[in-house]
């Protein structure tokens, strides 16, 4: 019997994790800094200084909540010029942090992903060409007795580019979630347009697995039961 083969160690793997999940806001801005081509996506290295300056009393209160919120998260989230290239990016950093543990629905994510494809959710923050530290609670909504139905909820906290970037700095964040404990997670903030499904009506849902992600697109419609929709501190 051949034996299962080892996620490679990710650069974050060795840091100390808050909560035993989420790498410090630290040891994330090193992460992200060394991810290929971020500068060009957030127009240089000032960039990172902008993000810190912007966000400091986002960070403080971060600082002041996490202790006693356990699914409280900082994410430094690389925005690209629209939707659909900021998620591709994010994406790509998931593929890599999870190399050979990680599945999507082809359907919905392989071919043709452009601007016809993901959008954000109408009334959400847009950013572009820039570096931005959000803070989202990862425990948004969850309610594992009597669900919650995403459309009835969304609006304009629903969290979008700090989810997907999230869980390619937190892998451990993902290799939780049993959805009991742990909750899988919505990124309510985008809107997939499948084609053959329901047109924009899908969100993009991330499950973990042990040390396995998916990246599927789950109805907007459904009610969810294991399943939580990070809101966004803005």
């Amino acid at each position: 019997m051949t034996s299962p083969k080892r996620r490679r160690r990710t650069r974050g793997d060795a840091m100390p994790l808050c909560h035993g999940r989420f790498h410090s806001l630290k040891d994330k801005l090193e992460i992200v800094r060394a991810w290929p081509d971020v500068l060009q996506i957030i127009g240089g290295a000032t960039a990172f200084d902008l993000a810190l300056k912007e966000a400091q009393d986002r960070v403080a209160r971060f600082q002041a909540e996490s202790p006693r919120n356990p699914f409280l998260n900082i994410v430094v989230s690389p925005y690209g010029p629209i939707a659909c290239e900021t998620f591709l990016y994010g994406r790509s950093r998931i593929m890599t942090t999870f190399e050979g543990h990680y599945e999507e629905w082809k359907d919905a994510y392989a071919k043709n992903v452009d601007a016809n494809r993901i959008r954000y959710l109408e009334g959400t923050p847009r950013f572009a060409n820039c570096l931005r530290i959000e803070v989202i609670d990862c425990a948004a909504h969850f309610d594992s007795r009597k669900g919650f139905i995403p459309r009835s909820v969304s609006g304009p906290r629903s969290a979008h580019m700090a989810v997907i970037f999230g869980i390619a700095e937190d892998p451990r964040w993902m290799m939780q979630a049993d959805g009991i404990t742990v909750p899988h997670i919505l990124a309510d903030g985008l809107e997939l347009n499948i084609p053959g499904f329901d047109a924009w009506a899908y969100r993009p849902h991330l499950r973990g697995y042990g040390t396995c992600v998916e990246l599927s697109g789950d109805h907007s419609e459904g009610v969810y039961f294991t399943s939580t929709l990070p809101s966004l501190w803005e």
